[in-house]
């Protein structure tokens, strides 16, 4: 909850301000199954190995483990973030721009790392 109302004060004065405060959101947070309240995007992004051994992630066509796989990317690939959803499963799962391969798909929110701004070099 903490981490919740610390990230929505620095994105609304990131936008009212214009400063870039280079924080990034909380992993533990990230990993539950609830979506962040007042979590306005695009925001940047990079996918994140929550099992801690470099394994792939998967990106979906649709926000549920049971989707069809659109790519396979690997730990630290950079993504914009264009929204949010609970998905059927509970969990909180967003929708992503690959930026390498300009595609969009979806990836759950334990597999994410996200930055309230231009953190991370897009890679075009």
């Amino acid at each position: 909850m903490k981490s919740n109302l610390i990230f929505n004060i620095l994105t609304l004065a990131t936008v009212i301000v214009g400063i870039n405060f280079n924080v990034a959101i909380d992993k533990a947070t990230a990993s539950t199954k609830n979506c962040f309240s007042g979590f306005v995007p695009p925001a940047d992004g990079q996918l994140y190995d929550n099992r801690g051994n470099n394994s792939s992630i998967n990106v979906r066509e649709k926000p549920t483990a049971k989707s069809r796989i659109i790519h396979v990317g690997s730990h630290k690939t950079p993504v914009e973030i264009l929204k949010q959803v609970t998905g059927s499963d509970g969990y909180c799962w967003f929708q992503v721009k690959v930026y390498r391969k300009k595609l969009i798909g979806w990836v759950r929110g334990d597999l994410l790392d996200i930055y309230p701004m231009d953190d991370i070099p897009k890679g075009l």
